[in-house]
């Protein structure tokens, strides 16, 4: 995922959130006005906006883990390819110098 790419994705999240927080506010708020079922059915809905928000957030760190696995692996790959590269190089200039020396 590119740098642009992470930050309008955090940013969208940010913005998301924002909204989910807003909205739960507001039937928070209207719950407190109300009284008997209507009372609940708020509460009820400011309940499964949360439980939503929480969801997606347990997707998204999931998501975050799964690409600093992937990132470190690949980081290790590099790394043993470098090695193994360089130990050719190595080889390489080994037989290339017995080769001189006949």
């Amino acid at each position: 995922m590119t740098a642009a790419k992470l930050e309008r994705t955090r940013k969208s999240l940010v913005k998301d959130f924002g909204d989910v927080l807003a909205e739960a506010e507001s039937l928070l708020k209207q719950a407190a006005a109300e009284t008997g079922d209507r009372a609940s059915d708020l509460r009820s809905q400011v309940e499964a906006k949360l439980l939503a928000a929480k969801s997606k957030l347990s997707d998204l760190q999931d998501d975050a883990v799964d690409r600093a696995k992937a990132l470190s692996e690949d980081r290790r790959f590099r790394a043993i390819r470098c090695e193994k590269e360089r130990d050719l190089r190595s080889v390489c200039s080994h037989d290339e110098l017995l080769h001189d020396l006949h």
